[in-house]
């Protein structure tokens, strides 16, 4: 009897083992859906250095006569950054108005910017004497076109901004100083850059 008692306990137990292995829950299913957008970006890239409300500042000296007559550069490696996912980019530049204004106490009350200021933008342009260098005239966004093209997605990609200040003839140098004296003269105006897919 005891035997029977126990080979039924047995049986019990390999049954309710059993039933326990066969009802584990069924999986439970979840669907994730990963959707990309298209855009694109314009910033300050790693090589500008930010001061209060500007992304940087460019500084174009002219010291001398050779500077007078040559023209003056100064190239910004990595001054902006950009971003452009599902097609190519190009970007722009505007002037934030058509003068240079002066900032000294002596010299012409403005200068138009044309007849100073040209800028380039790509990569590597270090070395770089000729591209697409534009003069910026006034309060319009002038095409930069700076290196990408076609379809090609491109992200936080870092560009040069090379500034040009053109060479200035003698009679725009007697209008600027206007026989100031041996002082110095500065002007300023502030650019402004945009990205457009292409």
């Amino acid at each position: 009897m005891k035997n029977l008692i126990l080979s039924a306990a047995v049986l019990l137990g390999v049954t309710f083992s059993a039933n326990a292995q066969n009802s584990s829950p069924a999986p439970v299913k979840v669907k994730v859906n990963v959707n990309l957008n298209s855009f694109q970006s314009i910033e300050i890239g790693s090589g500008a250095t930010p001061s209060g409300e500007y992304g940087d500042i460019v500084n174009l000296t002219y010291a001398d006569a050779n500077d007078y007559r040559n023209g003056i550069s100064k190239n910004v490696p990595n001054q902006l950054k950009v971003s452009s996912i599902g097609s190519g980019y190009k970007v722009k530049a505007k002037l934030s108005q058509a003068v240079l204004n002066r900032t000294s106490a002596e010299g012409a009350q403005n200068i138009q910017a044309n007849e100073i200021l040209e800028i380039q933008v790509g990569k590597n342009l270090a070395g770089a004497t000729s591209g697409k260098i534009v003069t910026l005239s006034g309060v319009e966004f002038t095409d930069l076109s700076a290196s990408n093209t076609g379809s090609a997605s491109v992200l936080d990609e870092q560009l040069d901004v090379k500034y040009f200040g053109k060479p200035i003839p003698q009679n725009k140098l007697q209008t600027y100083f206007n026989n100031v004296g041996n002082k110095s003269l500065s002007y300023t105006v502030d650019v402004l850059y945009e990205i457009l897919p292409l």
